[in-house]
Parts: structure tokens; sequence; C-alpha cells
């Protein structure tokens, strides 16, 4: 929590009480204000980031989920068209299956998974490495991030 004042309101059974706390910067950490909100706010352009990069997956899956409904009502008709467009939707899924690896990497393997050169992970790690500080992000972090 950065320092500064808060307003506190706690709510229980009906009841509310409200109250005033000033979080003061813990002082065996020297780091500058401007270093904290420099790193404050490279945390908070990785999380939209971050939303922006799931929403997108999201869509993905979304999309892929329609191709498999309308290719199961395809499936009982057995003409050329039906077997052309379920074809189509096959294709597509599968570009999109590859689409979405590059956001979340491959899903098709038991245990850990390390995909450094996928987005979603990318977005993590500096999530991960600049929030283990209160100091500005690094040059590597913020070249990272971009």
């Amino acid at each position: 929590m950065r320092p500064g004042g808060y307003t506190v309101r706690v709510v229980c059974r009906g009841d509310t009480a409200t109250g005033q706390v000033t979080v003061r910067p813990d002082p065996r950490i020297t780091v500058s204000e401007a270093d904290r909100r420099a790193n404050l706010g490279v945390i908070l352009r990785a999380g939209q980031r971050q939303n922006v990069a799931t929403e997108a997956v999201n869509r993905l899956r979304d999309v892929q989920q329609a191709i498999d409904d309308v290719n199961k009502r395809l499936a009982a008709q057995k003409d050329s068209r039906s077997k052309a467009l379920r074809a189509a939707g096959d294709s597509l899924k599968h570009t999109l299956t590859a689409v979405e690896a590059l956001f979340v990497g491959k899903q098709d393997i038991q245990g850990f998974i390390d995909s450094p050169t996928s987005v979603l992970p990318k977005i993590s790690n500096v999530i991960y490495s600049v929030g283990s500080s209160w100091e500005a992000p690094t040059a590597a972090e913020t070249a990272y991030l971009r």
C-alpha cells in the first residue's frame, strides 16, 4: 500500500464504522516517492496489458467454441457444401489455436509450462519482477514490458 491518508470503512451486520488512517513509508526502505510512482506505473501498465491479452484469449476461445457448435450442426448434413463449411471452420479453428498459443503458450503439454516467448507469461514476469521491489523499474524491466 502506498503511503498516504486513507478512509477505512468496515461494515458488519448492518453496522458501519468509518475512520481515517495514515500509512507511512517503511523507514528502513529509502526509496524516493518518484521511484515508487514509477514502480506503480509500470505495474499498472502491465496489468492493463494483461487484461487486454486475457480478453483477447477469451474472445479467441469463444470463437473456437462457436466454430465447434456450427460444425456439430453441420455434421448431420452430408452434402458437399456442409463438408466444405466444416473444413473451413476446422481450418479457422486451427489458425485461432495458433494465435492463442502466442498469448498463452502451447496447452498440449503435461506438467509445468515454461513459455517465455508467450505474451501473458512475459507480462506476468514483469509484474512479478517490478512488484518485488519498491524501486523504480530497471531499464531491462521496462524494455521487457515493451
